[in-house]
């Protein structure tokens, strides 16, 4: 009974903290499984944008700057 009450409290204090400030999106993140590409998003007034930064392919370079994400608005009604 123990290790379920533990699991419980620990899934509510988790759900309780996740985005609860909207600008914790922005920032440099990595594409996964394969890790070749770095998106920067970013805010522009009230809408984030993300752009490709780093491409791990020598060959798609030209990619870089690329505007990989628009138009993505906060919803606190959402979580």
């Amino acid at each position: 009974m123990k290790p379920f009450l533990l699991q419980f409290l620990l899934m509510l204090s988790i759900n309780s903290y996740s985005q609860n400030n909207p600008n914790d999106i922005t920032g440099k993140w990595m594409k996964t499984p394969k890790k070749d590409i770095i998106i920067q998003v970013y805010k522009v007034a009230t809408e984030y944008r993300g752009k490709i930064t780093w491409v791990g392919d020598k060959m798609k370079k030209k990619d870089i700057g690329f505007i990989i994400l628009r138009n993505l608005k906060y919803s606190p009604d959402n979580k």
